[in-house]
């Protein structure tokens, strides 16, 4: 049997690795995109703003259901606190949202069954939602900038320093 050692250990996983990004992404057709780069592909305001009023939507879903399933995912009171105040973060975020024209593109969203029992689960894809969610705000308000939208600029930036928290 051949020694494992650490060198051929960290190169052959680190191939792996690279292969798997470099086959996922060929294979569901991403690419790499940079907010700069979108130029002259802006969506209109009513557009985005339906799209925010929808991830809200889910985030304050996600939330409640989060709250709704604490015993299941073993969190304490300074964890289910720590969501009641993001799941009040996110309403608000839809409630601002709905008040100035947005309409959620959807209202029923599907996860994983293990997602409100499977603390490390919860915790992967409330990373990605949240990461996702800054950078999407972060691109409206350059969107609204750049097409004069002073107030929604304004207003996108304030929701992605909160988002980003």
């Amino acid at each position: 049997m051949q020694r494992l050692i650490r060198r051929s250990f960290l190169k052959s996983t680190t191939l792996l690795a690279g292969a798997s990004a470099l086959g996922s992404s060929a294979l569901f057709g991403i690419s790499r995109a940079f907010a700069q780069d979108m130029q002259g592909q802006n969506d209109d305001v009513q557009t985005i703003i339906n799209l925010a009023a929808t991830a809200e939507l889910f985030a304050s879903t996600h939330y409640l259901a989060a709250i709704n399933g604490a015993a299941d995912l073993g969190l304490g009171e300074v964890q289910v606190n720590y969501l009641k105040a993001a799941f009040i973060s996110e309403r608000d975020h839809y409630d601002l949202l709905v008040s100035l024209g947005a309409a959620p593109v959807v209202t029923e969203f599907y996860v994983p069954p293990t997602l409100f029992s499977d603390k490390a689960l919860f915790a992967a894809i409330t990373e990605v939602a949240e990461t996702t969610f800054v950078a999407a705000y972060l691109a409206a308000t350059r969107i609204f900038s750049e097409a004069g939208e002073t107030g929604f600029a304004v207003t996108t930036a304030q929701i992605a320093g909160v988002e980003a928290e």
